[in-house]
């Protein structure tokens, strides 16, 4: 029976930027190592400053990423995620503290993959882990030129 990854996968695969590259045999293999997280309307998934070990696929719901500043009670929000966005891609080259906290607008779920899961699954298979590792690094490239583009915006 094709688990909740794989089934995501199948549907939406393509879309999904860090795992894109995988072809259906790939996914199949990766399948086993995430698990389901669920978040009630209004949870704090995690906060702001708190180590992130995993990667993140959103299935279902809203989560929202804000990110405190010097300014008390004026959070700038960084991202709205729904279904098909994945958080955490910075975790997996190194481990850092979350940018932001990360509420749940919406009852959601995530699939998650933790660090040392993602690393022993890249080990066994180095074909798909250079191809998780390249969509990990057009991910960023786009977050990255999405950022500057905003700066060159507000100057």
């Amino acid at each position: 029976m094709p688990t909740p990854i794989v089934e995501l996968f199948e549907r939406s695969g393509r879309e999904i930027g860090v795992f894109r590259h995988l072809d259906r045999n790939e996914r199949i293999a990766i399948a086993p190592n995430f698990e389901r997280v669920h978040y009630r309307a209004g949870a704090t998934c995690w906060e702001q400053g708190v180590a992130m070990d995993f990667l993140g696929v959103v299935t279902a719901g809203t989560l929202e990423v804000r990110r405190h500043t010097e300014l008390p009670g004026r959070p700038v929000l960084l991202a709205v995620l729904s279904a098909g966005s994945h958080i955490g891609e910075f975790s997996m080259l190194e481990s850092r503290p979350s940018f932001g906290t990360v509420t749940a607008i919406e009852d959601s779920e995530l699939l998650i993959i933790h660090r040392a899961k993602l690393e022993a699954f890249i080990n066994t298979h180095p074909h798909a882990g250079n191809k998780i590792l390249k969509g990990i690094a057009g991910v960023l490239s786009i977050r990255l030129q999405k950022a500057i583009e905003k700066v060159i915006a507000l100057s």
